[in-house]
């Protein structure tokens, strides 16, 4: 649970509508693995890892909350 919040699994819709992508495609090309990983949703991780995103992405903004630089998604996953 990352800052102690609830997780939430989300329609594709309302995971496109909350995190402001236009389209599943956007989210595929740009941080929607990243959003879906940290709000918990393993469901929607399963769709954008089907669609292709790339799971292997490395992270390198997130030192404020505590990960270190250029960790995967899957270490993030891990520790949150």
């Amino acid at each position: 649970r990352l800052l102690d919040q609830s997780r939430e699994a989300w329609d594709v819709t309302h995971f496109l509508q909350t995190f402001a992508f236009p389209n599943l495609t956007a989210a595929v090309n740009t941080d929607g693995l990243l959003c879906a990983t940290l709000s918990g949703d393993t469901a929607m991780i399963r769709v954008l890892a089907n669609s292709r995103a790339d799971v292997n992405q490395r992270v390198s903004s997130l030192t404020e909350f505590g990960f270190e630089k250029n960790q995967t998604l899957l270490m993030i996953a891990a520790q949150s």
